[in-house]
């Protein structure tokens, strides 16, 4: 994916900026699945999915202002390229001078900084001040976190609740 994203005129990336990657390390097969294709949007499942309207989705779900946090995080993973685990976890210092987002993957451990696009731009003002901790979005709370047995209990509540909704917006 970040290999396409490069390639991309319309994507400001560079594959400079994920560190030290080699793609001699680069192993498509590794995570094949076999007898099918993985679950992925489609180019115009995507474009669809960020042209829905947030007032007509998922109308079962009383919480407006969750299910606008839903899309919003959704919408900034396709755009960062980043994992839910890393976006959760991102804050304001996060954010570089040179406009960019420079986040430790929670699965590597190595430093990856992309650049905020506008659309990444609108959704970090758009949450700025609602998280006491600095976090972009609204979600994790550090005092709170700390108070739970489970490692990441609330980035797995938030990820549980994610999943449920996307399926639902999926059908």
């Amino acid at each position: 994916m970040l290999g396409k994203a490069s390639k991309d005129k319309d994507v400001l990336f560079n594959l400079s900026q994920i560190g030290d990657f080699r793609f001699c390390d680069y192993n498509p097969g590794r995570y094949e699945i076999e007898g099918g294709e993985p679950d992925v949007l489609s180019a115009e499942e995507l474009k669809a999915f960020l042209n829905m309207s947030v007032e007509d989705m998922t109308p079962q779900y009383k919480d407006r202002k969750m299910v606008e946090i839903y899309y919003d995080f959704c919408v900034f993973m396709f755009h960062s390229f980043f994992a839910p685990c890393d976006i959760i976890k991102a804050k304001w210092s996060n954010i570089t001078k040179r406009g960019t987002i420079a986040v430790k993957r929670k699965k590597t451990h190595r430093l990856v900084e992309v650049p905020v696009t506008p659309v990444m731009r609108q959704i970090i003002n758009k949450y700025k001040g609602q998280s006491k901790d600095g976090y972009i979005f609204p979600i994790m709370d550090d005092e709170k976190e700390k108070t739970y047995k489970t490692k990441d209990y609330t980035f797995k509540k938030f990820r549980e609740f994610l999943n449920k909704w996307l399926k639902v917006v999926g059908r």
